[in-house]
């Protein structure tokens, strides 16, 4: 008997969403000049909303403690999915936003270096997120769409790739054990009839 190759295909499944029920039509424009420097792309499952100022989608910038933070130490410790970059202001929502000046990546954690000693004490697992300003403690942004598949904002050399247009989910359903960053009770809140959280 000769030799039978079979060739079959398939539909890869985003575990990330289990249904995605709608998106936006065209997709978004990404501002990429917000980024980490350090990394490369963002995961499918980010939050993402729209700039007051620009128009583009930025990603949602939160983090939860990984260690325990002692009131007036000028660093914090965070759980590694996020997007965090130096230059932003991180509040948990009382104490203004403190600049990040410095990231040290790690395994388990990441070490952000402050501007100015945060004071407050803060558990493990308390959200903190980027800020509008130094001065206020309101989030710079609130989610309205989750990314739809992973982007690549630089290239192989570290280069910044121009504002790239991606794909946004604004109604399905989640894994959020599976997202890529943590989403805040008023992240949640602002989804909730349209993203279903599972």
């Amino acid at each position: 008997m000769g030799l039978q190759i079979a060739k079959s295909t398939d539909t890869k499944y985003n575990p990330v969403f289990r249904k995605i029920l709608e998106d936006i039509p065209g997709g978004v424009t990404l501002k990429v000049s917000v980024l980490p420097s350090d990394k490369y792309e963002v995961l499918e499952g980010a939050l993402i909303a729209p700039s007051a100022t620009t128009g583009l989608h930025e990603v949602v910038k939160n983090a939860k403690l990984a260690v325990n933070h002692v009131s007036n130490e000028a660093n914090l410790k965070i759980n590694v999915n996020n997007y965090i970059a130096v230059g932003d202001f991180l509040t948990n929502g009382t104490v203004t936003g403190c600049k990040v000046t410095a990231i040290t990546r790690g395994t388990t954690y990441d070490t952000l270096t402050l501007a100015t000693a945060y004071v407050a004490t803060l558990a493990t697992n308390t959200f903190v997120f980027e800020a509008l300003s130094s001065i206020v403690t309101t989030k710079k942004h609130t989610a309205s769409a989750l990314l739809a598949q992973t982007v690549q904002f630089r290239d192989v050399t570290g280069t910044a790739l121009q504002n790239i247009t991606a794909g946004a989910v604004t109604r399905g359903t989640v894994n959020e054990s599976l997202m890529p960053m943590f989403a805040t009770t008023t992240d949640k809140t602002n989804l909730t009839a349209r993203i279903l959280f599972v």
